[in-house]
């Protein structure tokens, strides 16, 4: 097993290990996450308010919306801070309160290159699997290595980023370069995923921005795909969002061709959370939000992506994309066809 050093815990004598399970590689070890993550969430929590920290199924969903921010905010920080593999995700949980959850990585060697899935840590009570309409979603090394060079910014980020790319909107399907592709909205440009399925999985080959595009046709059929944690998928009754009108807006996307913004430089190793926590009031006024704002799952499905609505309005307030320690987080903005990510603007010098 290999070892890489874990300095946040003070322990020198602490590393964390890789767990090989058949022709699966982990990292972390599963016997180490709980360790881990008490220490991580420790630190995540201490500077925050009483409310937001104590936050549980009984919290305002203002406050629920403040706790996405914050973990949303410290899990970039952190990802783009350390040195090692270790990486976290802000993920909500069955009570739409967003826990720091650690990144587990299944790493399976074979002839066409090694395949990757992900569980994500967030205690003994939350400890899932992202899947896509009931089945297990699978990505190739390319498609790691492809993003990393086509997304701008912090190379250390790259899986931090895809992660938010791949989880923070649900999935359709367009005829992309005479393919059927997989294609989901980011900011003010799109990727898409060829991909292939069998009975229990999809499997993402490689990864296309705008500038790989040659053509895209939405259909037909465009077909729809949510993600969730439990095992077993059952279709929603009802969508907050339309899929045809969502798709277009993808293709508009895709003939702007809008260059991606770049990250923010890497935060200066000196600075500390708790130093960039107490910057900030973590009020609904200071993020730019209705404190009458209320958040549901998407769809009204147990995962990653949630939906925002604030009463009165037309529009559903959703999440525009921001940079946050050289990773990307949201803030709100008030566009129903866009799907809310993870938080608000985050700068440093506030």
């Amino acid at each position: 097993m290999k070892r890489r050093q874990f300095e946040f815990l003070n322990d020198p004598s602490f590393a964390v290990l890789s767990e090989t399970v058949g022709s699966q590689q982990l990292f972390p070890h599963t016997g180490q996450l709980a360790k881990l993550w008490r220490a991580i969430n420790r630190d995540f929590l201490l500077p925050l308010p009483n409310k937001i920290r104590r936050a549980d199924h009984r919290a305002k969903d203002s406050m629920k919306i403040l706790r996405r921010f914050a973990a949303a905010s410290y899990c970039g920080l952190f990802n783009t801070a350390r040195e090692d593999r270790i990486q976290l995700h802000p993920l909500p949980d069955m009570d739409l309160v967003t826990q720091v959850t650690i990144v587990q990585q299944f790493t399976t060697k074979g002839s066409g290159g090694d395949v990757h899935h992900f569980r994500f840590y967030g205690g003994t009570e939350f400890f899932p699997e992202i899947r896509l309409n009931g089945k297990r979603i699978q990505i190739t090394s390319h498609v790691l290595d492809r993003f990393e060079k086509r997304f701008p910014g912090d190379a250390r980020a790259g899986l931090t980023n895809l992660l938010i790319v791949l989880f923070a909107h649900p999935w359709m399907t367009a005829l992309i370069n005479n393919s059927s592709v997989m294609v989901t909205p980011y900011e003010d440009t799109i990727f898409a995923f060829p991909f292939d399925e069998t009975a229990t999985e999809f499997l993402l080959k490689t990864c296309l921005t705008v500038n790989e595009i040659h053509s895209f046709m939405p259909g037909p059929p465009t077909n729809v795909y949510n993600h969730h944690y439990a095992k077993h998928f059952s279709p929603p009754v009802a969508r907050h969002w339309d899929p045809e009108k969502e798709l277009e807006r993808c293709r508009q996307l895709w003939v702007h061709r809008t260059p991606m913004r770049p990250d923010v430089p890497p935060l200066d190793k000196n600075e500390t959370w708790l130093d960039l926590a107490s910057k900030f009031t973590f009020t609904p006024e200071q993020l730019d939000f209705d404190q009458n704002t209320s958040c549901v799952f998407k769809d009204d499905i147990a995962g990653p992506v949630l939906h925002f609505h604030t009463p009165n309005q037309s529009q559903s307030p959703e999440l525009k994309e921001a940079q946050c320690g050289g990773t990307t987080t949201t803030g709100l903005f008030s566009d129903a066809s866009r799907q809310p990510g993870f938080g608000a603007s985050w700068s440093r010098g506030q």
